[in-house]
């Protein structure tokens, strides 16, 4: 048989074995034996197909590549993956078909073509929380680029206080059940947090058993502050409407009701001096209306135009901003005889022209309301539960427990308008600028007399690296 002239008498041995391979083989030997003569089909396998091999013969035959190599093959709509191989004056071929496993590269590819676009993170750890797979997407949310996270700690995204949460989450994951849309803070590059939302599901190999954790996680940070800006903003339409219905109201009456006691006065009056002062009267009293309807519309003006403008956001290094202010009210201090204690403060991520507020209104507050000794004002911060809690102590007159919550009401104040002056706004600009950066912000009665004016900064970055 002409298999002989490939493998010589070792050809029916050769040939029971390749007809237990599961891939097609095919001998081609050359016409007579003559060096540069055609090539024909001389045996096929039990695998393969006849039919088949005189199409890879034919496809050798055209082929400019010489034996040995790999060659590729459309066929019925199937591809196929050829190896040919010079065996003494022929050809050895063995093919398969690799239809179904080009299918699956493809989907692999575009699945792969998906995670590298999406615009969510999506991260990938084995089982022991090193990071295996890191995405653009992640890349875009934390900063870190996939060369400079892969094969860390799953750790370094994560803060201290929130490990026991997250090795549980991860835990509960490793036994095979999913963790969706938790929402938690993740740790940028540059050590600032975001709040993010993730779903984190097991990781599989081709046995089913769990080799990880796939986390896809999406940025909620401009959700979470429109939420805020929401429920600030109806808060707002409340104080504003307060205001309208009662503040606004008053002097307005007060109006009316002077001029109507104007037009009667002639009536009234029984001589021309006498009508004189008498318009003198009413007219100083409608004057002093008309001023504080225009007090009242001015600082209505100042407040909305703090409650609608956008605070910067940047590090703040309170302690240098908590020095600036001390410094630019000295002459008052000075005057005062007050002293100012500053304890060490952290930096924020913040609006430095509004906390510079804050802090000046809380320590001219603190001068302004003073008891009969020297003021004594400290300040300090002091970090729990995800925010710095910054406090501004007093030893002056306090707020007693009724003025505690309307203190901060526009134009509310704890004492005789008469007794100290001002416009009764400082608190309200301040409450709103601490609401603007998502904080809350109340007074307490400090030990020993005076108060203590509180509020606080949810962490939007860290003083110290996560944890590892």
């Amino acid at each position: 048989m002409e298999l002989e002239r490939l493998f010589g008498p070792s050809a029916p041995v050769v040939a029971r074995a390749f007809d237990q391979f599961p891939d097609g083989v095919a001998a081609y030997a050359t016409a007579g034996g003559a060096p540069g003569a055609p090539l024909r089909c001389v045996y096929v396998n039990a695998a393969g197909d006849a039919a088949l091999a005189e199409v890879i013969g034919a496809r050798l035959r055209d082929a400019d590549a010489e034996p040995p190599c790999d060659l590729a093959l459309e066929h019925g709509g199937a591809r196929l993956e050829l190896r040919a191989v010079p065996m003494g004056d022929g050809v050895l071929v063995t093919f398969r078909d690799v239809t179904a496993m080009c299918r699956g590269e493809d989907a692999a590819e575009r699945m792969a073509a998906i995670v590298r676009s999406t615009e969510d993170a999506i991260v990938s750890v084995d089982r022991d929380g090193r990071i295996t797979h890191w995405n653009r997407g992640a890349e875009r949310l934390v900063g870190w680029s996939a060369e400079a996270i892969l094969g860390h700690s799953v750790r370094r995204l994560v803060r201290a206080e929130d490990m026991p949460d997250q090795s549980a989450r991860f835990q509960r994951t490793l036994s095979g059940r999913s963790v969706e849309r938790i929402e938690t803070r993740w740790v940028r590059q540059d050590r600032t947090l975001v709040d993010v939302r993730l779903t984190a599901s097991p990781l599989r190999d081709r046995d089913g058993g769990v080799v990880g954790v796939t986390a896809v996680v999406h940025d909620i940070t401009r959700s979470k502050r429109i939420e805020a800006e929401l429920r600030r903003s109806n808060a707002e339409l409340e104080r504003f409407a307060a205001v309208a219905a009662h503040d606004l109201r008053t002097p307005a009456i007060t109006l009316v009701h002077l001029a109507r006691l104007l037009a009667a006065a002639p009536d009234r009056a029984p001589d021309r001096e006498a009508l004189a002062d008498r318009v003198r009267q009413l007219a100083a009293l409608a004057e002093s209306a008309a001023t504080h309807a225009q007090r009242l519309v001015d600082g209505l003006a100042e407040y909305a135009r703090t409650a609608h403008t956008p605070p910067a956001s940047e590090a703040v290094d309170l302690g240098a901003l908590a020095g600036d202010v001390v410094a630019a009210l000295g002459p008052e201090l000075e005057a005062t005889g007050a002293t100012v204690e500053v304890a060490p403060l952290p930096s924020v991520l913040g609006d430095p022209g509004g906390l510079s507020r804050v802090l000046q209104n809380l320590l001219v507050n603190a001068i302004k309301y003073r008891g009969d000794a020297a003021p004594v004002v400290r300040i300090d911060a002091e970090r729990d539960d995800g925010a710095w809690t910054v406090a501004v102590a007093d030893n002056g007159q306090g707020v007693t427990e009724r003025d505690r919550r309307r203190i901060f009401d526009i134009f509310a104040r704890a004492h005789a308008e008469d007794a100290v002056e001002g416009s009764g706004l400082g608190l309200a600009v301040c409450q709103t600028i601490v609401e603007h950066h998502g904080g809350r912000i109340w007074v307490e009665p400090a030990a020993g007399g005076g108060s203590v004016f509180r509020f606080t900064l949810p962490e939007r970055m860290l003083a110290d690296e996560p944890a590892r």
